[in-house]
């Protein structure tokens, strides 16, 4: 399917000048804008697809998926951490942290997706009424995976297995593959690099580029995608997150990614 017919032409030049403008200055504003491109990329693919028939049984209220486990990248964080610091009071910023600690808890460090969703703990944004807690600024992996059949979505996820997932989830997962929502892939995986080679860290030749990133700066990168929500709020929620999310955006040495790295480890595969 062409860019044309999926509505997302405009949002691909959105992409383009993001990017452009990150790569330029990569500052948390500009982190926000690129995320914001990203997610407009995928509201656009998803309106293309309703249109053809395959809207989303998806509603406000509807939780039964929020118990697994969310990955982002750093740059989802920029927007993520500045719309709490705006918009949630000190105090629910506290009780916030505090579910994250709980979570975390709960959880052993090589807890996998499936040990989650089997215990049945929720995402720390998950509101009493069933709504998201920060639903403009959610992440790409919550905006993308949805569901066309609430009965079949909610057997899977009482029974804790997702190996025959409901009706629409590979539609998701075709998506989030497909050359409608690449380009946010795409985008997020070369502002990373900039990140990198301004770091020093990205040993990336013209031989390797071909085929994939080198080793060394593959896992470097990596790093900088696949963080654990709750791990990436308590570390930049506190009263130093702000200089801590600018210095990882602008590769500021090594040492600093490497950190982060450590400090929010990637969620372990399922």
């Amino acid at each position: 399917m062409t860019t044309a017919n999926t509505g997302t032409g405009g949002a691909l030049r959105d992409i383009e000048r993001a990017e452009a403008r990150f790569l330029k200055e990569p500052t948390p504003a500009n982190a926000s804008g690129l995320s914001r491109a990203a997610a407009e990329t995928v509201d656009r693919a998803y309106a293309a697809i309703a249109a053809q028939g395959g809207r989303p049984a998806c509603r406000k209220g509807c939780h039964w998926c929020c118990v697994q486990t969310v990955a982002m990248s750093v740059f989802e964080a920029a927007p993520l951490v500045e719309h709490v610091r705006r918009a949630w009071t000190a105090e629910q910023r506290a009780a916030l942290l505090e579910r994250c600690r709980s979570v975390l808890a709960k959880l052993s460090a090589h807890a996998t997706d499936a040990d989650r969703i089997r215990q049945r703990i929720p995402c720390v944004f998950l509101q009493d009424d069933g709504g998201c807690g920060v639903y403009e600024a959610r992440p790409l992996a919550c905006r993308v995976f949805n569901s066309q059949d609430l009965a079949a979505c909610r057997r899977v996820f009482e029974q804790g297995d997702l190996s025959q997932p409901p009706p629409g989830y590979s539609v998701s997962l075709a998506l989030g593959y497909s050359p409608r929502v690449e380009p946010a892939r795409l985008m997020f995986m070369r502002a990373a690099i900039g990140i990198l080679e301004r770091a020093g860290l990205a040993q990336v030749d013209a031989a390797s580029q071909q085929v994939g990133l080198a080793d060394g700066a593959h896992a470097r990168i990596l790093a900088l995608f696949n963080l654990q929500l709750e791990k990436v709020l308590l570390e930049l929620l506190d009263e130093r997150g702000e200089a801590k999310l600018e210095a990882i955006l602008a590769g500021a040495g090594g040492e600093t990614l490497q950190a982060m790295a450590k400090t929010i480890a990637p969620v372990p595969a399922a």
